[in-house]
């Protein structure tokens, strides 16, 4: 997979697009940083009110927190980056 895939499935406008990219962007490691914002932008735009998430949805909010973890994990928490709070 390269950088360009997962900006045009995280610029989709459906959630399965989303889904998929947040399957694989964990595997990219630190080469995935770029991607970690429009990763928790999408995250963020699932209503977690709900509790019926159809499974795109299930698997974009599992798949993308675990592929940002993975990504902060691989270039290191630093403290003073807003994005690893």
């Amino acid at each position: 997979m390269d950088s360009e895939w997962f900006a045009r499935k995280l610029a989709q406008p459906d959630v399965r697009s989303h889904s998929a990219a947040a399957i694989f962007l964990a595997s990219q490691g630190s080469d995935g940083y770029c991607h970690v914002e429009p990763m928790l932008a999408r995250c963020k735009e699932l209503d977690l009110s709900r509790n019926d998430f159809d499974k795109y949805e299930d698997m974009l909010l599992l798949s993308g927190t675990r592929a940002i973890a993975q990504i902060v994990r691989s270039v290191g928490y630093d403290e003073a980056n807003q994005l690893h709070r």
